[in-house]
């Protein structure tokens, strides 16, 4: 459909990936978590049939269209308040199922007149192979210091190929003030291989999984000190035939420091060595860092572990094994 025919006019580019874009039509950005300032009528309040777009007008709502065609709309919406937006909203597929959905509120009264609040859709789905990026903006007027994020980009994509499952996250999150000035972020990178032992060797029964988390936290996201020990777990070295290795440590912090956790778990049960012995194999990694401060990241190792040793609610619910 022709629904892109002006999105130019409208949207500028932010994100793009695997040819596509997602866009967003503000001066200042930011990024950041799960709420987010609301728009003056819920996002996705909204249907799309044979490339017609219908909106829903909330009671005690005045909506007025001024652009409704194939795949697009744009009307103005007046609030209980008195307060006027102008709603853009676009719908695209692509032949190849590719899905690209926009929807942004700006103000066109005196009281909102500065910002703007957006969310844009990509969603991509091909056998063995399902993408979903979504950015989520809101400044000025519809931006909520200290209570929700500015904006919030998150990109999932689960595949599967030579028997393996892979799925991917990456979610980036940021704080601004009323001036519209970063005060703080957070990302949170995760990646899960099931399966894996189809390409390292086969595997004849039991638990082939395998994932990787990183995530930091900076300024506000990191809303007051605190500290963070890993073991000392001894051992005989990695390589070297004990259980387990590294030296562990205590890391500290201040209140809107800069921190990073980083952490690998393994669970290879029945496995299939090199030789040809079936084996369970166990692992986990976890190291962890204040960017900020001059001391080295403290780290462990153990070959007996498959989840984090430790955590710290400021960089997320703990990730575990599954």
């Amino acid at each position: 459909m022709g629904a892109t025919l002006n999105t130019k006019k409208y949207i500028q580019s932010a994100v793009s990936f695997s040819g596509k874009s997602l866009f967003a039509s503000v001066t200042s950005v930011a990024l950041t978590p799960a709420l987010f300032a609301a728009p003056p009528i819920a996002f996705d309040d909204w249907n799309e049939s044979a490339g017609v777009i219908s909106a829903n007008c909330p009671v005690n709502h005045i909506c007025n269209d001024s652009v409704n065609d194939a795949g697009v709309i744009q009307r103005t919406v007046e609030t209980p308040s008195g307060d006027s937006y102008i709603q853009f909203i676009l719908f695209d597929q692509d032949a190849d199922g590719t899905v690209f959905r926009n929807e942004s509120f700006v103000g066109a009264s005196l009281n909102v007149k500065n910002g703007i609040s957006t969310k844009q859709v990509i969603d991509k789905a091909t056998v063995g192979d399902q993408l979903t990026s979504t950015a989520i903006i809101n400044t000025g007027w519809a931006n909520e210091p200290g209570v929700a994020p500015a904006i919030q980009l998150s990109q999932v994509q689960t595949m599967t190929f030579q028997n393996v499952d892979y799925t991917s996250s990456f979610s980036y999150e940021a704080d601004e003030d009323a001036s519209g000035v970063r005060t703080g972020d957070y990302l949170d990178i995760t990646q899960r291989l099931v399966g894996s032992g189809s390409i390292t060797g086969p595997v004849t029964t039991g638990t082939d999984i395998q994932k990787f988390v990183t995530r930091r936290a900076t300024g506000s996201r990191v809303p007051s000190a605190g500290s963070l020990t890993l073991p000392n777990l001894g051992g005989g070295g990695f390589g070297g035939g004990g259980a387990q290795s590294a030296a562990g440590g205590t890391t500290t912090w201040q209140a809107n420091d800069e921190i990073k956790v980083t952490w690998v778990g393994q669970l290879c049960d029945q496995c299939v060595g090199q030789g040809g012995q079936i084996a369970t194999t166990n692992f986990s990694f976890q190291s962890f860092d204040n960017l900020v401060d001059a001391a080295d990241p403290i780290t462990t190792i153990s070959r007996a572990a498959t989840d984090p040793f430790t955590w710290d609610p400021v960089l997320g619910i703990q990730p575990i094994l599954d």
